[in-house]
C-alpha cells in the first residue's frame, strides 16, 4: 500500500466534498467566490434547486445525486485500505460497479418516462452506491500507477 498516494487522494476527495458542503457559508462572504463555484459546478451538474440539498437555507452547488456520488467516492477511497487485500472483494467490485451504474440509470430512466418518480432518497442511495464503488476503483487505480523507470544514461564516447 502506497500510503502517500492514498492519503493525497483522500485529502483531495475531502477537499472537493468540503467545498460543496461549505458552499452555503461561502455565499455569506464575498460575492465572487460563490459565483465562480456555481459556474464551475454548472459544467458537471444541472444544479436544480428543487433537486439539491439545502444547508443554512442555501442550495448546494450540485444536486442530491452528484453530492451523493462525491461523498460516496470519498467513502470508497477511505475504506479502500481495509478492502484492498481481499481477492473476494476485488472479484465482486466490477459486477457491483456495473450494477450500481444500472441502478442509477434505471432511477433516471423511470423518472424520465413517468413510470416512477425518483426521490431525494432514491437519488442519494443510487448515487452513493455508485460513488463508493467509483472511489474504490479510483483508489485501486492510483495504487497501481507505475513509477517511471530510471534509465541509465551512458556518456557518448
Amino acid at each position: 500500500m502506497l500510503w502517500t498516494r492514498h492519503l493525497l487522494l483522500a485529502f483531495l476527495a475531502l477537499a472537493w466534498c468540503s467545498v460543496i458542503l461549505g458552499y452555503p457559508w461561502l455565499v455569506g462572504g464575498s460575492a465572487e467566490l460563490p459565483l465562480l463555484l456555481s459556474l464551475f459546478f454548472s459544467n458537471i451538474c444541472h444544479q436544480l434547486p428543487e433537486r439539491s440539498f439545502h444547508l443554512a437555507a442555501v442550495s448546494l452547488p450540485v444536486c442530491v445525486r452528484c453530492a451523493s456520488i462525491y461523498s460516496g467516492g470519498l467513502a470508497g477511497i477511505v475504506v479502500y485500505p481495509a478492502l484492498a487485500h481481499s481477492a473476494n472483494v476485488r472479484r465482486w467490485m466490477q459486477r457491483l460497479l456495473v450494477l450500481s451504474a444500472l441502478l442509477v440509470a434505471s432511477d433516471v430512466f423511470t423518472d424520465m418516462v413517468d413510470l416512477w418518480r425518483n426521490t431525494p432518497l432514491s437519488r442519494s442511495i443510487t448515487g452513493g452506491f455508485f460513488g463508493c464503488l467509483c472511489g474504490l476503483y479510483l483508489a485501486g487505480g492510483v495504487q497501481r500507477i507505475k513509477r517511471p523507470s530510471r534509465v541509465a544514461v551512458t556518456p557518448l564516447p
